[in-house]
């Protein structure tokens, strides 16, 4: 339906000060958002047949490809509206449907994140030994469930580049709470998927040995931005001034 994309595309420009271009001559309902300054996109947007996505039906319907990373693209595809990436890398990229079908506003949560994913890509570091904090949202994933079910506590995930052995992980709770939940680290690495054909499944992936849960602690975001750090959206560094200061109040608590 036009009035999602105008809905969405107005939401994108008022938020990441730009404008969406129609750069395809052949295509010109197709438009794509770009991050300021560069050449790549972190959304486009077009009609396609409906079977192209594998859909029993003729006719045409508007989606939107936005990136984000094996993990939440493969879950995301698990329910109605969301389906692998046409004509862009299926791994990371997920077509949603802009007919109703997804939330508006889950679609606009979707677009930060893929802004954030293509404005800030994981370089290649060749250090280990890093700690890093990675999201987790309750809306797609019971992580708490998961851990519960683990008789050693320990998170299959998606392996994420330069994610190493001993490496120590935060995870963080998207909405509702906004806050660092669980302290772990990495136990394996580059495991072997067991299952290609599962939708969440990734090429490999890595153990989290999960050795506190932080969620009667308050590390919200907004405290967290006082040691500058920005929203997270994707797997990022921690400052060591942060991680010595939770640690601090777990044992004062």
């Amino acid at each position: 339906m036009k009035n999602i994309r105008y809905f969405i595309i107005k939401q994108a420009e008022k938020k990441f000060h730009i404008h969406a271009e129609h750069p395809f001559r052949r295509i010109p309902e197709a438009q794509v958002l770009r991050i300021p300054n560069k050449k790549n996109w972190f959304a486009l947007f077009m009609k396609i047949p409906k079977r192209k996505l594998g859909i029993n039906e003729e006719g045409l319907v508007d989606i939107v490809n936005l990136k984000s990373d094996e993990f939440i693209s493969g879950t995301l595809r698990r329910n109605p509206g969301y389906f692998p990436a046409y004509h862009m890398k299926k791994s990371n990229w997920v077509s949603i449907l802009l007919d109703g079908t997804v939330l508006s506003n889950d679609i606009l949560e979707l677009l930060e994140i893929s802004y954030d994913r293509c404005a800030h890509p994981i370089q290649n570091r060749p250090f280990k030994d890093q700690t890093w904090i990675i999201p987790s949202n309750p809306k797609y994933y019971d992580i708490h469930q998961e851990i519960e079910n683990s008789p050693d506590h320990s998170l299959l995930w998606h392996q994420y580049p330069n994610f190493h052995k001993g490496d120590t992980v935060f995870i963080y709770e998207t909405a509702p709470s906004q806050k660092i939940i669980y302290e772990g680290y990495i136990s394996e690495e580059k495991i072997p998927c067991s299952d290609t054909n599962e939708p969440f499944s990734s090429k490999q992936n890595m153990l989290i040995k999960i050795l506190f849960d932080d969620r009667s602690q308050e590390f919200t975001l907004s405290m967290m931005k006082e040691y500058g750090v920005g929203p997270i959206r994707g797997p990022r560094h921690l400052p060591e001034e942060l991680v010595q200061d939770l640690r601090a109040s777990r044992k004062n608590h």
